[in-house]
This record gives C-alpha cells, sequence and structure tokens, in this order.
C-alpha cells in the first residue's frame, strides 16, 4: 500500500471490477485514459485474471484515506526493467472527487514507487489532446510536455491525437529537493 496525505493506492482486487467498469464505460473518464468503451463485467473479470499475475503491470486503485472509498484508478504498465521505463495512467473516477488535487496527490505516490521501488528511470503517459485539464496537470507535477502523436489512436470512432508527457528520475529528484 502507496499512503499520502488523503489517499491511498492499493493493488487492483477482484472486488474492485465493478468500479472499473463504471469508469471506463463513462465517455469523460474514459476518454483520458485512452480506453475504448463499452466495457463489460466479464471482460474486465478476464482481463483481470490475465493481468493480476504480469510483473511487467502494476494496477492499483486510489482510495479516500478517511472513508476507505475506491475513488479512481491508477496502473504503471508496460514496466520494462532493462531500459528502465514505464507508462502511466491515472482517472479520478469518482466525480465527487474531481478538483480536490488528489490527482496530483496520486500522481506523486505513483513517481514514489516508480522512482524509489522499482529503481526506474522514466515515466511517461499519453492523454487526449483535448483533455486539457489533465495536461494541466501533468505539468504542474513536472512531467514534461515531449510532443504530439497525430492521429495516434482510434478511440470512439475516429483516429484522434495524443500528447506525450515523461519525467526523468533525476528530474523527480530535483522537484522533491525542492
Amino acid at each position: 500500500m502507496l499512503k499520502g496525505e488523503n489517499i491511498f493506492l492499493r493493488l487492483l482486487e477482484r472486488e474492485d471490477l465493478p468500479y472499473r467498469v463504471e469508469w471506463m464505460n463513462d465517455d469523460e473518464i474514459s476518454s483520458g485514459i485512452t480506453i475504448d468503451g463499452p466495457v463489460s463485467l466479464a471482460k474486465t473479470q478476464a482481463w483481470f485474471q490475465r493481468v493480476v499475475t504480469d510483473d511487467m503491470k502494476r494496477h492499483f486503485v486510489i482510495v479516500d484515506n478517511k472513508t476507505k472509498e475506491p475513488i479512481g484508478m491508477l496502473g504503471i504498465v508496460g514496466i520494462d526493467f532493462r531500459n528502465l521505463k514505464a507508462e502511466l495512467y491515472i482517472a479520478i473516477g469518482n466525480k465527487a472527487y474531481w478538483g480536490r488535487n488528489l490527482g496530483s496527490e496520486a500522481l506523486q505516490l505513483s513517481l514514489e514507487y516508480s522512482f524509489g521501488e522499482l529503481n526506474l528511470n522514466r515515466i511517461y503517459l499519453y492523454t487526449d489532446i483535448g483533455n486539457v485539464r489533465a495536461q494541466h496537470l501533468y505539468e504542474k507535477n513536472g512531467l514534461f510536455k515531449e510532443g504530439i502523436l497525430r492521429q495516434h489512436k482510434y478511440h470512439k470512432g475516429k483516429l484522434k491525437d495524443y500528447v506525450v508527457f515523461s519525467i526523468l528520475k533525476t528530474e523527480w529528484q530535483q522537484r522533491r529537493k525542492k
């Protein structure tokens, strides 16, 4: 478990899958993490069976410290220990928690884990070019906008542009010293 001031991250469990399905089927949430819906519980259960033992992926649930309610999801996926990098995704699924800076807290916990525990050197992520709120969150937390991938992914019926962000371990360490 990764504990912060307002939230903690714990590994995804089978009982969390209904939340994941609900959030993935919400267009406002799923567009930020580039997942095509609709998503069924049966398919999500099959997906869970495949990823639960995959050492190259860590799927977490973001949980409110006070209420113990799951409020979002976060993943460190495509972990490449040879090249010391991984992809990150994050979503606050419970909209009642939007605007509380919990995405920043979850992001910082994931970077602490990625650079400290996993000893990675680079974390990167993709976001829809129209997801300005997410882009602001990433920039505010020290991630650098590397570029735009034009017509990168077919999502919700059309090819869409995505923005790539990343942060290196040395950059993260410098921010922590301040």
